[in-house]
This record gives C-alpha cells, sequence and structure tokens, in this order.
C-alpha cells in the first residue's frame, strides 16, 4: 500500500522543522502542509527547503478583495517555489 501524498495540517502548529524531521523517515512520500501558512516569500521558501511536495494555500490566498490580487499572488507564490 502507498500513499503518493500526504497532508500535514494545521502546518502552522507543526512547522516546516516537522517536515524535515520526517522527510526521511518517509523517503517515498510526498507531503503537502497546510494551514496557516502565509503567502510570503521566506514562509513558502522555508517549507520547499524543509520537504515539502507542494504547500496548501487557504484564506492567506483569497482574501484578497478581488481577483487581480489573487492571481498575482498565486503567480508570485509559483515564482517563490521554483527559486
Amino acid at each position: 500500500l502507498t500513499c503518493p501524498l500526504v497532508k500535514i495540517f494545521p502546518a502552522e502548529t507543526l512547522g516546516p522543522k516537522y517536515v524535515k524531521s520526517i522527510k526521511p523517515l518517509f523517503p517515498k512520500i510526498n507531503f503537502m502542509p497546510t494551514g496557516g501558512i502565509d503567502v510570503d516569500k521566506d514562509t513558502i521558501r522555508s517549507w520547499i527547503s524543509a520537504g515539502a511536495y507542494a504547500i496548501g494555500l487557504g484564506s492567506s490566498l483569497f482574501s484578497p478583495t478581488n481577483d487581480v490580487d489573487i492571481i498575482d499572488k498565486c503567480k508570485q507564490s509559483l515564482e517563490w517555489v521554483k527559486q
């Protein structure tokens, strides 16, 4: 039995160090932290550096008042992941 992706919740409580510490124990599993992750460069890069495969963004991404803000945040977040 395999599980290709595991959701880590609540991410803000556990922090990037949690993913970093369990990643070696489960090398074939991808982790997706979600819950309380801010849309900013340092936060996103710290999760990716810790070994997160994907990041779930909720209210911090969708809190803007217009679609342009949401699109801009999505584009910027993807750029930070690629760096």
